[in-house]
């Protein structure tokens, strides 16, 4: 369910869907090697950079076939962003 102060995508496909234990593994801490498919990996990577970003990803079936991944993220307040852009650009 989206919530007022927080941004979400969601995306379908009718694919052959991510088994439950793999949902797991996408949704948890462990290693990425335990992943069996090649496409894990990027619905790993993402996940990892929505969780830093104080988001989260949600896998639900997409019935008759596939998967519905939501993606939620918190939205910035306008005096977040404004103090984010004041701030000087640092580099290597």
């Amino acid at each position: 369910m989206q919530q007022a102060n927080e941004l979400t995508l969601t995306v379908a496909d009718d694919g052959p869907g991510i088994p439950p234990e793999e949902r797991e593994l996408l949704e948890g801490d462990r290693e990425i090697t335990q992943l069996r498919h090649a496409s894990g990996l990027g619905l790993w990577l993402v996940n990892w950079v929505v969780t830093q970003a104080g988001g989260r990803l949600t896998f639900h079936d997409n019935e008759p076939r596939g998967t519905v991944v939501t993606l939620a993220i918190p939205r910035a307040d306008a005096e977040s962003v404004r103090s984010a852009s004041d701030e000087p650009a640092t580099g290597d």
